[in-house]
This record gives structure tokens, sequence and C-alpha cells, in this order.
């Protein structure tokens, strides 16, 4: 590291055996699996919405996001088809707060900025775009998403939509 280098932390999460962040500021909380109520019509990365200390939060399951095999999620027994360190995590994603559900949390990591190497040229079952870049960091490479490129604007109507929809 050097001194006019500028120290990232990263919250680091694994989907589908593979590790990925999003950086701290985006962050608001992570909490358990909660009950999640389904909303007609959303779209298909949309479990549905939460009640978070009075305020309704739509869920996004990163991995059918992602178009990765997605655990299915079942209210009546929470931990069923997922394990219990299944987590939402509360993020500010295109100036909305959204509840992201990721297999595992595993840490707050500190980062050099120049260790931060650019999204390779090719094709991934994610898209590029939600990529803002990758690090190598105790032997493994995570992957940093971009958390304005998590959604399209048009995904993100929606959201609004849903939000409102949902409102007493």
């Amino acid at each position: 590291m050097s001194k006019n280098s500028k120290i990232l932390q990263l919250v680091e999460f694994v989907l589908h055996g593979n590790s990925y962040a999003l950086p701290i500021q985006n962050v608001q909380e992570i909490i358990k699996l909660i009950e999640i109520v389904n909303v007609p019509k959303a779209p298909t990365f949309v479990e549905g919405v939460i009640n978070l200390r009075d305020k309704i939060v739509p869920v996004i399951d990163l991995k059918k996001r992602f178009s990765l095999k997605a655990k299915s999620i079942d209210n009546s027994t929470m931990s069923s088809n997922t394990d219990n360190s299944s987590r939402i995590i509360i993020s500010d994603i295109s100036n909305y707060t959204v509840g992201l559900i990721v297999d595992h949390v595993h840490q707050v990591i500190d980062v050099d900025e120049s260790s931060f190497e650019k999204k390779p040229d090719i094709t991934t079952s994610i898209d590029q775009d939600f990529i803002a870049g990758m690090v190598k960091h105790k032997n493994k490479i995570i992957i940093i998403l971009n958390p304005l490129k998590i959604l399209t604007s048009s995904e993100t109507s929606n959201l609004n939509i849903i939000e409102c929809n949902n409102r007493p």
C-alpha cells in the first residue's frame, strides 16, 4: 500500500459459492431472513417485500438477478430451503432502500483502492455492468458490485411502484 492510496471498506458476502462485495457506504444493515410477502406480478428476481421497522422494503434475490441458481424461499419454515447463514443486506441501490438476499455475509474488509482490477472482458452469467471491478484478498478473488448498476432504470421504477402500492 502506498501512502497516497485510498483504503476502501467493503462488505464481503457469498452467492452460489463465490465471493462478492458492496461498498460499506451502500449498506445500512444486515438482518436474518424474515417473512417475505410476495407481490403479484413483480419481476422474477423480486422475492417480495418485508416490513422493516414499519417501512416497506422490496427484497431482491441477487442469485435470480444475476441468473445464478437460486434456492427457494419458504416463508412457512424460513430455514427449510435456505441455511441459517442466509441474510438480507439492507442497502441503498439507485436511491432506494432494498433488501438483497445473499447466502452468507463474511466480513467487512479493508482493501487498497490501487488493488482493484478492471472487470475481465469476458461473457459471464452476470451482466458485466453490475461489476465495478475485482480484488484479490487473502488468496481469493472478490467481485465488487456496482450498486448503481444492480438494477436498470426501468427495474428501479418497478421497485418504486411496488413500494407505493404496498404502503398503507
